[in-house]
């Protein structure tokens, strides 16, 4: 936040004052911003890891269902015969 010239202290131990204090809430909003970035990369991580779980999942799946298929016709054909 830029102070106007009216708004800044004339002694010298309330600049310090106003210094600090700026200093210790641009800290406080760093932290968070880390914060929140790091909660991100989390989020995007675990989106990355069930995007692949669907697909090794779904890789599992194809020879599951060609099983099925084929002994659908296995079973069929001996019926039929």
């Amino acid at each position: 936040m830029i102070s106007k010239p009216d708004d800044l202290p004339s002694d010298l131990v309330s600049a310090l004052a106003a210094l600090q204090a700026e200093r210790g809430a641009r800290q406080n909003a760093e932290v968070k911003a880390a914060s929140w970035q790091a909660q991100a990369a989390n989020a995007l991580a675990e989106l990355s890891d069930n995007a692949a779980l669907i697909a090794h999942l779904e890789l599992l799946r194809v020879p599951a269902d060609r099983d099925h298929r084929f002994q659908a016709i296995v079973i069929t054909h001996s019926r039929a015969t």
